[in-house]
């Protein structure tokens, strides 16, 4: 996964006070709002 600004700028090194944050997580719902997946991004 890349992080893109909206001008083309490449974000490439996250970190908060020194330390990776936590794995980013994600939903998927369809139109009326039911929750049909959900998990959590690996680092790697």
């Amino acid at each position: 996964m890349s992080l893109v600004g909206i001008g083309g700028e490449v974000c490439n090194g996250l970190s908060v006070n020194g330390k990776l944050p936590s794995a980013p997580e994600f939903t998927i719902s369809t139109k009326d709002g039911e929750e049909v997946a959900a998990g959590k991004f690996k680092y790697g």
